[in-house]
């Protein structure tokens, strides 16, 4: 009878023990397939203003600037000098011309810390009409995008871990493709805005507008154009008798 009891008691240890066993291993799957803790949003945070804030304000700067000129071509010559000098892009330009006017302009990119001088040396180029400058303070949407550009490429790299597994079924194969897929495309919209930034921030945006008055460039005075087409001999004698005249 004695015997039967610890039969019976040993047997009630062993179930209790392997479902101990059969916890434990079951807790341990779980976690090794949980994501890895994530830092919380706002240490991040914290970090990424802390990065904008050592590397600087996000500015885009932009000119416009309208000259009238006595020769449109040679002006957009020297403009396109100077462009060049200051190591700048001419990104556009155009010419019209009317019955009047000459008039057209140009869109240059010039190094955003030369800015101020190279308009200043525009201006000289011809009598500025108008004369105007602009700053936008994009610094809070680019470190955001950034922040952000940094999340995706993150999970890109979960998701190719999660791939890479042997045990991934293949529903789920198909699942991760195409989450891989979506996210992979808005990283690379997220690239683009920020390359275009990027050049925004390095190269200001100069429009020069120029307008040439044909009516107004200076022709020679009636009488020069009446000595022109007169004999020789006449010519000699109205120069000599207005030069009589001047010493009277």
């Amino acid at each position: 009878m004695r015997k039967r009891i610890y039969l019976y008691i040993i047997i009630f240890l062993m179930a209790v023990f392997c479902s101990s066993c059969g916890r434990m291993s079951s807790r341990a799957m779980k976690e090794a397939e949980a994501p890895p803790p994530v830092a919380s949003s706002e240490g991040k945070n914290t970090d990424k203003t802390t990065s904008g804030e050592a590397q600087g304000g996000k500015m885009i700067r932009t000119a416009t600037i309208s000259l009238f000129v006595e020769d449109y071509d040679k002006s957009s010559d020297k403009i396109e000098e100077l462009t060049a000098q200051y190591k700048g892009i001419v990104s556009g330009k155009s010419r019209q011309e009317g019955d009047s006017t000459v008039y057209g302009s140009l869109v240059l990119w010039i190094p955003s810390d030369r800015l101020n001088e190279f308009v200043k040396e525009i201006e000289k180029v011809g009598k500025v009409n108008s004369s105007y400058m602009n700053a936008e303070d994009i610094s809070d949407q680019y470190y955001d995008l950034d922040a952000r550009l940094t999340s995706k490429k993150k999970q890109e790299e979960r998701l190719l871990e999660l791939l890479s597994k042997p045990s991934t079924k293949l529903s789920d194969l198909l699942q991760l493709e195409q989450e891989l897929a979506r996210v992979r495309g808005d990283i690379e919209a997220m690239e683009g805005n920020k390359r275009r930034w990027d050049r925004q921030v390095a190269y200001s945006t100069v429009t020069v507008n120029i307008t040439q008055d044909v009516q107004a460039v200076k022709e020679p005075d009636d009488i020069w154009l009446s000595l022109i087409h007169i004999s020789e001999p006449t010519r000699l004698l109205s120069i000599s008798y207005a030069v009589f005249c001047l010493k009277k």
